[in-house]
């Protein structure tokens, strides 16, 4: 009887980790992440432009932190970056967003960020050699 309580315990436990852990999915279109209101839930901001394709999200729903990729066409580009603003190095920034920022502007990427009430993200972004618009972000929560 003990055992079928431990191995009920460690179902249990292993579910709720499954829940509450990291989660990932790609939608293929703006409107594809719209479908699913993964605006509205506050991953990403409402600030893509209209032909971002292959949005890349995962999320850890315990920490309220995401992570995650896009790319959008070049003609798109001051669209984009209008919302968003140059990244200066904040000091108040977890050690994995220095290292983020650090290593991706060694190969290139140019660093922006946008804010609103509640998180916060940090974007990487360089143009392709097909012309488009490659990101790689993260997010985390203001509080």
């Amino acid at each position: 009887m003990q055992r079928i309580i431990s191995v009920l315990l460690l179902s249990f436990f292993g579910l709720l980790h499954a829940a509450c852990g990291e989660t990932g999915k790609t939608y293929a279109t703006i409107e594809d992440a719209r479908s699913v209101r993964l605006f509205e839930r506050g991953w990403l901001p409402d600030i893509l432009p209209p032909s971002a394709h292959s949005i890349a999200v995962r999320t850890d729903l315990y920490l309220g932190a995401a992570d995650g990729r896009f790319e959008f066409q070049e003609r798109d580009s001051g669209v984009f970056f209008a919302k968003v603003s140059p990244a200066a190095i904040d000091p108040r920034w977890k050690p994995e967003w220095k290292e983020f920022h650090a290593q991706w502007s060694r190969s290139g990427y140019q660093g922006y960020t946008f804010a609103n009430d509640m998180s916060t993200w940090l974007f990487m972004c360089a143009r392709t050699e097909g012309g488009s618009q490659h990101c790689v972000w993260l997010k985390r929560s203001n509080g």
